[in-house]
């Protein structure tokens, strides 16, 4: 527990900070966490009123009725796992005055974390977090947050990929079969142990096919190309009465329940082995 002395030198420390993360400058207009004059209710408000607004209208006849997902993000550990690097940075980027940066860099030195064991007291250093219930912390955590708040995200590759497989989104959720498991999610959006994916966030250092280098081994060319998955691939064709292609392949799935459960298999037996192949390859 932090002594009076300490929590009022926090408050004064937050006093100051506060002057420049509530300016135009500072936190962005969607972080309602531990903001004077906010609460989770007007976070509750905003997605409601964001839903309302997409789903208002008509569907039919070219109607300007939208479709709305809501995503959830749980961030494990949050507050013990903040890095002070990237506080320091934030609070530079946002425009706080040397000084009160000095001020917070000396406030995360020499940090210890004490305990008992059977064996007596023990130390460890502690390198990364920011202090639960004290005056300074939320501040500090919301200066971190603050950047991915504040992401405009781009049309990535893999959201150009998934729209090429689903160019509407109608067609997909009104389907009236078809559960999207697992490994079928992987194979939709790109994302999982194909190597591009992998080095693009530095979890490998080549995007190259073992097989069929140098050929990028991303989704599509593992679905389509990639002979490694030949047998499994012609099952598909097979079933399709010929090759199939992106724009084609999700259209193949919503066809029959026996196409969607074919290609799940098959998203399941192409997307064990990759996982397979890229645990041999940190081995």
């Amino acid at each position: 527990m932090l002594n009076t002395a300490g929590k009022l030198l926090e408050m004064i420390i937050a006093d100051r900070l506060e002057a420049v993360t509530e300016s135009p400058a500072g936190l962005a207009d969607s972080q309602f966490g531990f903001r004077k004059g906010r609460s989770t209710i007007d976070a509750i408000q905003k997605v409601l009123s964001t839903a309302k607004a997409a789903i208002n209208g008509k569907r039919y006849h070219r109607g300007t009725k939208k479709y709305c997902v809501f995503v959830t993000l749980d961030v494990k550990n949050a507050f013990n796992s903040a890095r002070w690097n990237h506080i320091l940075s934030a609070f530079e980027k946002m425009g706080v005055p040397p000084y009160l940066r000095r001020l917070i860099a000396s406030y995360f030195s020499d940090r210890v974390l004490e305990y008992s064991t059977d064996d007596g007291a023990e130390t460890y250093s502690i390198t990364a977090g920011v202090p639960q219930r004290s005056v300074l912390g939320p501040i500090l955590w919301n200066a971190m947050y603050n950047k991915i708040l504040g992401l405009r995200l781009p049309s990535t590759v893999s959201g150009r990929w998934t729209h090429r497989l689903i160019p509407s989104i109608a067609t997909w959720i009104e389907r009236r079969h078809g559960e999207v498991k697992y490994h079928l999610t992987r194979l939709l959006s790109g994302h999982s142990c194909f190597r591009s994916y992998l080095c693009g966030i530095k979890n490998d250092t080549s995007s190259s096919c073992p097989t069929c280098h140098p050929a990028v081994e991303d989704v599509e060319h593992v679905i389509f190309h990639c002979p490694r998955f030949t047998a499994e691939r012609e099952e598909l064709y097979r079933l399709a009465n010929g090759p199939l292609e992106p724009e084609t392949f999700v259209g193949f799935m919503l066809e029959n329940e026996r196409n969607w459960e074919a290609t799940s298999s098959f998203a399941s037996l192409v997307m064990t082995r990759l996982r397979s192949e890229e645990k041999a390859r940190r081995r």
